[in-house]
């Protein structure tokens, strides 16, 4: 298992540490100090805005620094200011290769995200045409890597879902869809339990677990 660093982070503006914290705390191991707990360490990965800068009153900061403001004025959106966060933490500025296996059943779609080999994020949503568009944005643009691979099971022929995201790829500019690959899986028994599974018992959901044994799978390219 790749070792995580801890992640500090002191964001004075309450509307962008509503919006940053509690998604920054389901990502990395993270600790929100008052001003006079700020201790700092070469280790330890250190979010700021620009407000607490000039509170602190910095002047000189180590590459462990990250002030959000300068991420935002680069186009970042909230959600990719926090996977890049997540990123840094494992120690890299962007992944080698992310996995999205999808699972898709009749009214729901589970989903999970494998970022070199590291379980990011699952879930199980409502399958609606707004939901399966805004994952599929936020997957594909807002996570930093290198190679990007779609794995969908076979069940989604039949929910009509795998033209909707072949149409949302197909929409994207070439230097996005350059790094992006779309495979077809068989999704037969995914939804038992394997090795990988076994080291997951918060995972109950049989649909979520069939989305990682999908990313795990080999399939068949067709994008």
């Amino acid at each position: 298992m790749m070792l995580q660093r801890k992640v500090v982070a002191y964001i004075v503006n309450p509307k962008n540490a509503k919006r940053i914290i509690p998604k920054l705390s389901k990502r990395v191991p993270l600790e929100v100090p008052s001003t006079n707990e700020i201790k700092f360490n070469e280790n330890v990965i250190y979010v700021f805005d620009a407000e607490g800068i000039n509170i602190l009153k910095m002047k000189d900061r180590g590459p462990n620094v990250i002030v959000i403001d300068e991420l935002f004025s680069k186009g970042l959106s909230i959600n990719a200011v926090v996977e890049y966060i997540t990123c840094l933490s494992f120690g890299k500025e962007r992944y080698n290769e992310v996995v999205i296996g999808i699972d898709v059943n009749s009214g729901s779609l589970a989903y999970a995200i494998l970022a070199d080999g590291i379980l990011l994020e699952y879930d199980n949503i409502t399958l609606t045409g707004q939901q399966l568009h805004e994952l599929i944005h936020r997957l594909i643009r807002d996570i930093p890597c290198k190679r990007l691979i779609l794995k969908i099971g076979l069940n989604a022929l039949r929910e009509n879902v795998l033209h909707v995201i072949i149409s949302i790829l197909k929409s994207l500019d070439d230097e996005i869809m350059n790094k992006i690959q779309l495979h077809l899986v068989e999704e037969t028994y995914t939804s038992i339990s394997n090795p990988y599974i076994g080291l997951l018992t918060r995972i109950r959901n049989r649909d979520v677990k069939a989305a990682v044994n999908i990313a795990l799978r080999e399939g068949l390219k067709i994008i």
